[in-house]
């Protein structure tokens, strides 16, 4: 269900768990909380947004106290919010270093008012996780009872390169697909002998509104195949982690459909997810491999 706050309810032992990180000195601000910090911004931040107001994903805390973990590990400040005025454009001095979406539902900030487009502008990276993809969607019932998706703005797919297929279910109930990384790709973002090349993931595997293999300027990083499970519809190539360039300072984006559930973040254990991830952040963040 949606959570007013942008966090699904019912979430304890994760709310635990960000308590006990917020009190690090070195993470910003957590769920919940006003940005305290504006007016005294330190230097290498990078803002990780967890809103939905649509479906909340059981996993968000959990991928949140990664991608945070993982910001502070590269040395850069993590501030954790769901609050939209992060990204309006009466916050705009805020500067953060890059922008990480957190598998977001639902209509995320004004985008009349929205900041995001000028942190592009300014050569400053994104990292989309799993459902941002979709944001700003919502469903419509057509005349014949089926369903279509309806968005009130385009943002996500300009930036991100697709949105969820427009007249299809956005992805077929979760199973397990394989998942393939490019190889050169696996070697440029510094995966190679972290993980295998081929691997079995379960999750949701996202149809969209057009294939991000045919648009310029993407490079596709790793697919699914369709014929390892039922209900994929882009075909042969059917990419689930994508990057690209855009803007004339060549701001780095980073999108990974994968990690749609919490097992993917366990701090205990390897994952595919993390890996993929960790990858991306040093993609956007411009650190070196």
């Amino acid at each position: 269900q949606p959570a007013a706050s942008g966090m699904a309810v019912g979430f304890d032992g994760a709310v635990a768990l960000l308590v006990l990180l917020c009190a690090q000195p070195a993470f910003g601000v957590w769920e919940n909380r006003k940005p305290t910090l504006l007016s005294s911004k330190a230097e290498n931040e990078v803002l990780i947004f967890t809103k939905s107001t649509g479906c909340a994903h059981e996993s968000t805390p959990f991928a949140a106290a990664f991608l945070a973990r993982t910001a502070q590990q590269l040395g850069f400040r993590p501030v954790v919010s769901n609050d939209s005025t992060l990204l309006e454009k009466s916050n705009s001095d805020c500067g953060f270093d890059a922008i990480v979406f957190v598998s977001n539902t639902g209509q995320l900030f004004d985008t009349a008012k929205e900041h995001l487009s000028a942190h592009i502008a300014a050569g400053k990276g994104v990292l989309g996780l799993h459902s941002v993809i979709g944001a700003f969607r919502s469903e419509r019932k057509r005349a014949d009872g089926t369903r279509e998706s309806t968005y009130s703005s385009n943002l996500m797919e300009d930036v991100f390169g697709a949105h969820f297929a427009w007249h299809a279910a956005p992805h077929p109930p979760a199973c397990e697909g394989t998942v393939t990384i490019a190889e050169e790709e696996g070697r440029r973002l510094g995966l190679e002998g972290k993980i295998d090349f081929e691997f079995s993931h379960h999750g949701e595997f996202f149809n969209f509104d057009k294939n991000p293999a045919d648009a310029e300027g993407i490079v596709t990083i790793a697919t699914v195949d369709e014929s390892s499970y039922d209900g994929g519809s882009m075909g042969e190539i059917h990419p689930v982690v994508w990057r690209r360039e855009l803007g004339d300072k060549h701001a780095p984006i980073f999108y990974c459909g994968l990690g749609h559930g919490k097992e993917n973040y366990d701090p205990n254990s390897k994952s595919e997810v993390k890996e993929i991830l960790e990858a991306g952040m040093k993609y956007v963040l411009g650190v070196n491999v």
